[in-house]
């Protein structure tokens, strides 16, 4: 699980992953180790990828030579654009809209950080007396100091002009900003933008379809990425990689849900197996082997 959630990190932050194949002196396999995908370099050697760890403190893994993709499992989204170099990350995609919700925070903390008063121009008569304008500056600076001195009230003579130079909160379309920015995060990341805002408390119907679409058309397939990528490697060991996914508790749901429908379906005079078609069953071959044989023996 660790090792996993490395390579999927990589991939969305860099879109590439790099696990080394770690050999003793014997040359006997002991295990994968995960490379931070920020110190890796890659180069194209006569048709094959040789591979470079170069560290912050200037140490360079293997100390002699390159890694060769024998000795590396690299792991990046397939393209038809490029075979070796890194493509467009989720994250690279999603940066720029986070940095501008931070601005949106940012500014609307500063502005109630000065005690919710936007800039202001104070004009007064050319003629008006110095010590008249001291008051009146003296007055707008404690103002501005805190909102606890925003109401406090002063009386002049003379006529004066107060300009406000920053725009009202609301003109600033912050929400619509808000909204924009979310979406194309959720999008870089291929998220539903209902899942993304989900609020436990009010899980709505229509949220809970978005996560079931989320599971099914994102974690599965990703899930299928990782078995096709990783299970060449393991078959040298006799060994295979399996995701779950079926045992997902919304997807429990949804096979009693089916299992209902199934039966409904037969006890209506359907053939079973039109009916698990209907339903979207995919058997592997052992359990079609099986049903056939069950379907044979039946006296029905």
């Amino acid at each position: 699980r660790d090792l996993l959630w490395k390579v999927e990190a990589s991939l969305l932050l860099r879109n590439g992953a790099f696990l080394v194949r770690l050999r003793n002196r014997r040359g006997m396999d002991k295990g994968l180790e995960f490379l931070n995908p920020f110190t890796i370099n890659i180069k194209l050697v006569n048709g094959r990828l040789e591979f470079k760890q170069q560290l912050a403190n200037g140490q360079t893994f293997p100390r002699n030579g390159m890694w060769t993709e024998e000795e590396m499992i690299y792991i990046r989204e397939d393209s038809v654009i490029d075979d070796v170099g890194d493509l467009t990350s989720s994250s690279s995609v999603a940066i720029g809209n986070a940095s501008l919700q931070h601005y949106l925070t940012m500014f609307a903390s500063k502005f109630f950080e000065s005690g919710a008063m936007p800039i202001t121009m104070v004009a007064l008569p050319s003629a008006t007396h110095p010590a008249e304008r001291e008051r009146v500056e003296g007055f707008f600076k404690k103002a501005m100091q805190g909102i606890k001195n925003a109401f406090r009230v002063l009386a002049i003579s003379g006529e004066v002009k107060i300009s406000t130079l920053t725009p009202e909160l609301k003109t600033l379309v912050i929400d619509q900003l808000d909204e924009h920015t979310i979406k194309n995060i959720a999008w870089a990341f291929d998220i539903p933008k209902s899942v993304l805002t989900a609020d436990e408390t009010g899980y709505s119907n229509g949220q809970r379809i978005s996560y079931k679409s989320y599971i099914t058309d994102t974690i599965i397939p990703r899930c299928k990425f990782y078995e096709s990528k990783l299970n060449s490697y393991l078959g040298e060991y006799g060994l295979k990689l399996e995701f779950a996914t079926e045992e997902l508790s919304i997807m429990q749901e949804e096979e009693a849900s089916r299992a209902t429908a199934l039966k409904s379906l037969v006890d209506s005079g359907v053939p079973l197996e039109a009916a698990m078609d209907i339903l979207g069953y995919d058997l592997s071959e052992k359990a079609q082997k099986l049903l056939q044989s069950k379907l044979t023996t039946s006296p029905t």
